[in-house]
């Protein structure tokens, strides 16, 4: 079975907020689409949050996902000060630009800047051109 099930890990095992996060919700037995109802969240919103694809904000974890996880402050003192750690070094990583998307993002943007510009069109201004209305007589 997986990990935790029978002993709880060190918070310090954790070295993202995702990965907490996912062992958090399967230690409460939640789903992700039951852990986001319970904070307002989509369950894809959620698999990014476990996949470290979007970054949580230091507020709603607190406010939200403490609760909804089951968490106790007086028995999981530590991990749910891992869980606030966690986020704070994910948003200053974000912010520092040290995040590999980050990197390749701006390799992107470069590229793309570099490039001549393109005529772009409005959706629909696109649809007009290719949707014929029938011809009305009055």
């Amino acid at each position: 079975m997986g990990a935790g099930v029978g002993r709880p890990l060190p918070a310090g095992t954790f070295t993202t907020f995702g990965e907490l996060l996912r062992y958090l919700r399967r230690r409460a037995r939640l789903t992700q689409r039951e852990l986001g109802a319970a904070v307002g969240y989509t369950h894809s919103h959620v698999c990014r949050l476990e996949n470290d694809v979007r970054r949580p904000d230091q507020a709603t974890v607190s406010a939200l996902f403490v609760p909804a996880l089951g968490l106790d402050p007086t028995t999981d003192a530590e991990l749910i000060g891992r869980l606030r750690e966690l986020v704070a070094s994910s948003r200053d990583q974000r912010r520092a630009g040290s995040d590999p998307d980050d990197v390749g993002a701006r390799a992107l943007l470069s590229v793309l800047a570099a490039a001549p510009p393109l005529a772009r069109v409005h959706p629909w201004t696109a649809r007009r051109r290719f949707v014929r209305r029938p011809h009305r007589d009055h």
